[in-house]
């Protein structure tokens, strides 16, 4: 697990130590090595700049940037290839030798052999730049499901690419343009979906992609090479349940085992749901060894979930770690979450899963596998069954409806949803996925035109259409699977382990599980009445029912809570009149409403004042100066 940074330059050379100061900005990610390369090419300067967490073959062979032996092509690579053992026996049987025992010369002997293709070979997470000097050709690939980050910034002259956005901050180039139309996004999700990212000419590759960049021509163009969607739209599995059941549990072992490859100790991070559990579960009946496992408790009983975690880790016999947070342990950690975090993020989880990467770390773990994805595989989240019931509500389509209704007046203001403006926005929709992102998001966009001088909405999303065949909740599994998973939970998970310097990996998110788990027929993943069905059967062969069965709680923080008693020095900062006059991003109007409304204690949404409040924060550490 690493950190990726480089640019092409098509401009007045550069100095040789821009590179290295971009890969410095990432050195949380890679505190055990460093190194850069630089090309001088006729029109063109490139270079790559590196941070390295050593996990396998942790000798100087995993140095990178790496070279073929002829030193015609060039690698930086972030995350891990689990099958590169097999891809390796074949490379050799093919006569290719190799100097070291990291997988990334394994990737860099296989688009030797393959050539941009060799991406379909690999099962793993990762993101990565190949220059080959032969064809003057840079490529960047990202991972299938989004596990590993990859930005951008394209602008004539200039290509420049990170695994973070404070890499490309250093780019002496780049400029900090806020794109309002993103931070629309973002107030609207907590998050900014793929392929857009806060500022101008900056953007995401988004997951199964990857970019082309023709030196001569000056040429990039975006290539997909996998989607969800191909599972989905392929034929449901004729299995029977115990069939698919013991399919299913055969493919998670592999999976999950193949997740543990590592020369460095390995953890598990439980909550004692359903998904932390059968990774912890699976693995402990298939090592030698006890599993370690991680879990953040918390003061607030609707969010503590330590005394179930505790109780499974007890009974699979798993060396159990328990940490407890309290509301000053997440607060100490805010300064350093606008640093881990820098690109607006309003996932207030993110602050224990901090907390939960620390207590790993500190226990000499330096991999961690969480259990992302199980929801939107198994259909768990509990918002598909409230968003069932409104589209079932609301289930006439009507435009002309959808129209008169956002030309009724309203006081638009923070404190206050504007159901109105959802409700109008739904009658226009034209798909399950749209209808079900407008009934999620917290602000409308007529609220985001008066909160925002200047916003116009962007283009209609990409995945807003339905995949034929698919009952409702599946569309609303999929599009997540392509949005709310690698633009919130992975974004999440990724900054907050690398944040600790340990690296984070999905079982859940093998890409032959996710497909397998695609294509099974819905009424196997869930009922009416029940959740992860499949999933349930399967775990409960490891686990009773009775350690399992209870609420799904949540993991976030109640900074909303905060911003009226502890932080109410900080709501009064960030949302003055000074500041807001200083940013010139936000109405002043409505901003002065809200800071009123939070000093009488008036109740407002969560997930609003959380995100416009760590939105400040950002702004004050990135943009400020």
């Amino acid at each position: 697990m690493c950190g990726i940074a480089g640019y092409v330059n098509h401009t007045a050379t550069l100095p040789e130590n821009i590179i290295g100061t971009m890969a410095a900005a990432l050195q949380r990610r890679g505190p055990d090595d460093s190194g850069t390369e630089h090309w001088q090419i006729t029109g063109a300067q490139v270079a790559f700049g590196f941070r390295r967490l050593s996990i396998i073959d942790l000798s100087a062979n995993g140095h990178q940037p790496m070279f073929t032996d002829d030193r015609e092509c060039c690698i930086v690579f972030n995350g891990e290839v689990y099958n590169f053992r097999e891809i390796r026996k074949e490379l050799e049987q093919k006569g290719y030798r190799f100097r070291s025992g990291t997988d990334t010369e394994v990737v860099l002997y296989a688009y030797r052999e393959w050539g941009e293709a060799c991406v379909h070979r690999f099962n793993g997470m990762f993101a990565f730049a190949l220059y080959d000097a032969r064809r003057a050709l840079l490529l960047i690939y990202r991972d299938r499901l989004g596990v590993k980050p990859l930005y951008y910034y394209h602008t004539p002259g200039h290509l420049v690419f990170a695994s973070e956005l404070k890499a490309i901050y250093a780019y002496p180039h780049f400029k900090k343009n806020i794109n309002i139309s993103a931070l629309g996004l973002y107030l609207a999700h907590g998050y900014i979906d793929a392929p857009h990212a806060v500022f101008h000419d900056t953007y995401k590759l988004p997951p199964g992609h990857y970019m082309r960049y023709d030196l001569a021509a000056r040429k990039m163009t975006i290539h997909r090479y996998w989607s969800v969607d191909e599972a989905y739209a392929a034929p449901k599995s004729k299995l029977s349940f115990d069939e698919a059941a013991e399919q299913l549990e055969a493919l998670m072992i592999k999976a999950f085992r193949y997740r543990t490859i590592a020369d460095v100790p390995v953890g598990v991070f439980l909550s004692g749901g359903y998904d932390s559990t059968a990774v912890a579960a699976l693995l402990q009946r298939h090592v030698d060894t006890p599993v370690l496992t991680f879990t953040i408790g918390f003061q607030e009983t609707d969010f503590d979930e330590s005394q179930y975690a505790a109780k499974v880790a007890a009974h699979l016999g798993c060396t159990h770690h328990e940490r407890r947070c309290a509301p000053a342990d997440a607060l100490d950690l805010l300064q350093l979450y606008t640093e881990v975090y820098d690109e607006p993020f309003g996932d207030s989880s993110a602050l224990p899963t901090m907390l939960v990467s620390k207590l790993a770390r500190d226990h000499g773990v330096k991999v961690a596998l969480s259990a992302d994805g199980g929801d939107e595989l198994f259909g768990g989240y509990r918002r598909y069954r409230n968003a069932l019931q409104k589209i079932s509500r609301w289930k006439i389509k009507n435009r002309q409806a959808g129209k008169l209704l956002e030309k009724i007046p309203a006081a638009l203001t923070v404190s206050r949803d504007d159901k109105a403006g959802k409700l109008a926005e739904f009658l226009s929709a034209s798909s399950v996925a749209e209808r079900y992102q407008i009934i999620i998001k917290s602000f409308t966009q007529r609220e985001l035109k008066r909160l925002l001088p200047g916003y116009s909405p962007l283009a209609p999303h990409s995945n807003f259409y339905d995949v034929e065949g698919l009952c409702a909740t599946e569309q609303m599994m999929r599009y997540d699977t392509l949005t709310y998973l690698p633009d919130d939970i992975l974004h999440k998970v990724d900054r907050a382990t690398m944040g600790m310097s340990i690296e984070g990996r999905e079982p859940f998110l093998d890409y032959t599980l996710v497909s397998y788990v695609a294509g099974l027929p819905a009424q196997y993943k869930f009922t009416d009445t029940t959740t992860k069905k499949i999933l349930r059967h399967i775990v409960h062969r490891y686990v009773p029912p009775h350690l399992m069965e209870r609420p799904k709680m949540g993991f976030g923080i109640p900074i909303e809570k905060w911003l009226q008693k502890e932080l109410i020095t900080q709501a009064e900062l960030y949302f003055s009149a000074d500041f807001i006059r200083r940013q010139n991003i936000f109405d002043a109007k409505m901003m002065g409403a809200l800071l009123r409304d939070i000093k009488r204690g008036v109740p407002i949404p969560g997930e609003r004042l959380a995100r416009l409040y760590l939105f400040q924060r950002w702004w004050e550490r990135w943009c400020s100066s």
